[in-house]
């Protein structure tokens, strides 16, 4: 070959069919201190760059070996300028907020908390902004700076189902019942959408059952040490219910806030008639039956309420999601003081390492070291959604797996592939015309980020390679991360990738590697799931990337109308954990349940008192974990009557796992993928924490 041959010009069609993987150079990785950063921000950085993402700020979880705040006369305040810390969660469990006077110095490190920083390797911040992610990593005493999930939402004869005592609406405790009905104990709901105006929701004299109510989107300076949004207190709920109730006009009118709008569809408030998700997620755990004539587990128990963000379809892969959870959870806690609380977390996501890692479940995990305190997790709807793939490739060997995106397709589609670091794996794409695309090689560094292109210039898609070396949860195997994004196809028809895996550095040079461990993971994108083609999806390992925590109580659902047998729902999410943990904990109801239905701003008549359709039906892992949440809420109660300790989160989950209805309706003889330890039996729970009290 001549010397002049690469600067030929090549044929027009040849350039426009050539495809390959280039290196982007974002900065992130390559900054100081990028061993302490999660590879996934480069790859959110990278978007930004080929603006695939519209904004340049990302909300990031942190980890830091020093407080992150003052102390002074006028309470805590942010240390580092262009950081302001949501709530921070020391290593004791304890909750620290800007503004706050505590009455104790803060609890030792490391602290765990959220911030807004800035992504944009192109431009420095603007004055005032968010700190750039260079120059926090240049901040002493920063141990990990990581990103979090995006995240997604997911009784009349339920309650004698799980050992329930059923009361009419309103009604007292009836003697013979061992629960009271929660009360002293807090139920916090992270979700969609909350109906102050619902009866279920409201005491007999009308005022509201709601300590508060955190609403994350209004913009805005935000007060109370919020990082963000408006805090609704019960004094401000009670006054617009009175309002309305003297005829002065609707009352989500005149607290700011509507139920309906701010959710996680792509239609901008919820259809007539459909209800939102947290209203009925809320209701079947500490409804009080006033408007549906059905209360939920925890009928007297006190609630907290905080509104998500609206989820942003234009940053789909945004990141925040998850942040804001941990940011609820944290004033969940925080709102209940001294009192027993736990929290229900209806919401799923799937990618992500599955073993417990997730900065997320680190943070929730904190925020679980003092006693009487609980999360619940639903395990998630994607058993049979084909968002699953795992297996060993053999030395020698290509191991397809065939990437589907759907008719129609408009939203980006995400993969994430894990295998250990130890173990290299090669990988190559090809696009729906056949086209191979190598990816680099593990060889050639632990870090980075690349920008798929046709020969033409046209951008196909991102990938992020990264390497993380437990510095999120720590003591974990290194485990190497590959990313890929690709835009929506557009196409009217189903278009196919294919990931291409081959064990080894140079399979081809080496054909003696060992075999490799692989896990891959889609995420949710409805409603334009991509999936993986049925031949190479498995049902194992689909549990929610929330769902995979250690002391997290982890909820499957099941159909309790059926009358021969009751195993989990076909949708249930089935474990392990990719470590080879055992999750689910239980099942519980969660197939046609009947609870609150809201009302809004949308919706016309909401005067004159609820209409008679109260309630609506759902189905999914969404309604079991409130079931569970309410129980929980019962087994706290009895803890606390008794006088003793209260028990910690671990004692709660276990309590439940040793008692879980295992029969001939589940036939599970000690722990089941799918079906977990068996059925929720409350009665059960409350005996035996009696019987260990």
């Amino acid at each position: 070959m001549s010397p002049q041959m690469p600067s030929q010009e090549m044929p027009s069609q040849e350039r426009q069919t050539e495809c390959h993987c280039q290196r982007v150079e974002t900065g992130l990785l390559d900054t100081d201190g990028c061993e302490r950063l999660d590879p996934r921000l480069g790859n959110l950085a990278l978007r930004v760059q080929c603006e695939m993402r519209t904004s340049p700020v990302a909300r990031v979880f942190i980890r830091a070996s020093r407080l992150p705040f003052h102390t002074g006369p006028e309470g805590l305040s942010p240390a580092i300028p262009g950081l302001e810390p949501g709530f921070v969660t020391d290593a004791e469990g304890r909750i620290l907020a800007a503004g706050m006077r505590p009455e104790a110095p803060p609890g030792p490190g490391p602290y765990l908390f959220t911030a807004r920083i800035w992504i944009d390797p192109r431009r420095p911040p603007p004055p005032g902004g968010p700190i750039a992610l260079p120059a926090l990593l240049r901040q002493e005493g920063i141990l990990w700076v990581g990103a979090a999930p995006r995240l997604r939402p997911q009784l009349d004869w339920s309650m004698p189902e799980i050992g329930a005592t059923p009361r009419p609406a309103g009604a007292a405790t009836a003697a013979a019942a061992p629960p009271r009905g929660g009360r002293g104990v807090v139920i916090g709901v992270a979700d969609y959408g909350c109906d102050i105006a619902h009866a279920n929701f409201r005491h007999a004299d009308g005022r509201t059952r709601l300590l508060a109510l955190w609403d994350q989107n209004p913009a805005g300076a935000p007060a109370g040490g919020l990082p963000q949004g408006r805090e609704h207190a019960a004094a401000a709920i009670d006054a617009a219910l009175d309002h309305a109730a003297s005829g002065g006009g609707c009352p989500y009118d005149r607290l700011g806030y509507d139920p309906h709008a701010n959710y996680y569809t792509e239609a901008a408030t919820v259809a007539p008639g459909q209800g939102a998700h947290g209203t009925h997620v809320l209701d079947v755990a500490a409804g009080n039956g006033r408007g549906t004539g059905l209360p939920g587990l925890a009928p007297e128990a006190e609630l907290v309420f905080v509104q998500l963000p609206r989820f942003d379809w234009d940053n789909a892969a945004d990141l925040a999601q998850g942040a804001w959870v941990y940011e609820a959870a944290a004033y969940i806690f925080h709102k209940a003081g001294d009192r027993p609380a736990v929290v229900n977390l209806s919401l799923t996501t799937n990618t992500g390492p599955h073993d417990g890692s997730n900065l997320v479940e680190q943070a929730l995990e904190a925020l679980l070291r003092r006693p009487g305190r609980a999360i619940v997790v639903c395990a998630g709807n994607a058993r049979t959604s084909g968002i699953h793939a795992g297996g060993t490739v053999p030395p020698g060997e290509a191991r397809p797996l065939r990437w589907l995106l759907p008719p129609g397709d408009h939203l980006a589609n995400r993969l994430l592939l894990c295998h250990a670091a130890d173990a290299p794996l090669s990988v190559s794409l090809l696009d729906p015309a056949g086209r191979e695309i190598p990816l680099p090689p593990p060889g050639q560094g632990r870090h980075g980020a690349f920008a798929l292109r046709r020969g033409d210039g046209a951008l196909l898609g991102t990938v992020g390679l990264g390497q993380d070396d437990g510095g999120a949860a720590g003591g974990r195997p290194p485990l190497r991360q590959i990313r890929i994004t690709l835009p929506p196809s557009g196409a009217p028809e189903t278009q196919g990738w294919t990931l291409l895996l081959r064990a080894g550095e140079r399979p081809e040079e080496r054909p003696e590697e060992r075999p490799v461990r692989f896990d891959a993971w889609i995420e949710r994108d409805d409603p334009s799931q991509s999936r993986f083609d049925p031949a190479d999806a498995d049902r194992a390992m689909t549990l929610g990337s929330l769902a995979c925590g250690e002391s997290a109580i982890v909820v499957g659902a099941y159909n309790a109308l059926a009358q021969r047998r009751r195993p989990a729902a076909q949708f249930s999410a089935e474990g392990p954990t990719r470590d080879g943990r055992q999750k689910p904990d239980l099942i519980a109801p969660g197939v046609g349940i009947y609870a609150a239905r809201s009302k809004g701003r949308c919706t016309p008549g909401w005067g004159g008192g609820l209409s008679p359709e109260a309630g609506m039906v759902l189905s999914g892992t969404s309604q079991a974990a409130p079931h569970v949440a309410g129980a929980v809420a019962l087994m706290l109660e009895r803890a606390r009557e008794a006088g003793g300790p209260l028990p910690d989160a671990a004692r709660l989950r276990d309590t439940l796992r040793r008692t879980g209805r295992r029969d001939s309706l589940t036939p599970v003889e000690a722990w089941d993928a799918h079906a977990g330890c068996g059925r929720l039996d409350l009665r059960a729970a409350l005996a035996a924490l009696g019987e260990a009290s």
